[in-house]
């Protein structure tokens, strides 16, 4: 298992600042390999929102992140998937409920989603996203 720090936003998944990642074990595009090197970058990344948007980009902060990496998201094997990443597993049940209201409320001749929360494991938050850009279960 490798090692690496992450800046994580908790407002938003693909938050794209958070994902200037280098692998501990190959150098490329997975990660800090030092807390002070991820602590650096979002210290610069803060500083730029501030002075072009006047705010800051979120609730960031940086984590240590031990792979491999766990996300969950809805998928069925009807309407496929929703094409979202969740942390944890009650956001994706909450997906899957809003779907099924949704189709209820939208169609209202017994239509019902199939879709189900799912847990997805890969060894970085790259490889979760790519396994949800294919046809087919994403999930384990």
């Amino acid at each position: 298992m490798g090692r690496d720090f992450v800046i994580e936003d908790r407002t938003s998944v693909n938050w794209p600042g958070a994902m200037h990642y280098r692998d501990v074990e190959t150098g490329k595009g997975l990660g800090y390999q030092t807390e002070v090197e991820a602590l650096r970058r979002l210290k610069a990344v803060v500083a730029h929102y501030n002075k072009h948007n006047g705010r800051s980009p979120g609730d960031l902060r940086v984590v240590e992140r031990v792979t491999p990496v766990e996300r969950w998201t809805c998928w069925g094997p009807v309407r496929g998937g929703c094409g979202k990443i969740h942390r944890m597993e009650e956001a994706a049940i909450r997906c899957c409920h809003k779907d099924a209201a949704a189709c209820k409320s939208s169609f209202n001749q017994g239509a019902y989603s199939d879709r189900r929360p799912g847990k997805i494991t890969r060894d970085t938050l790259g490889e979760v996203k790519e396994a949800l850009s294919h046809d087919g279960d994403p999930t384990d």
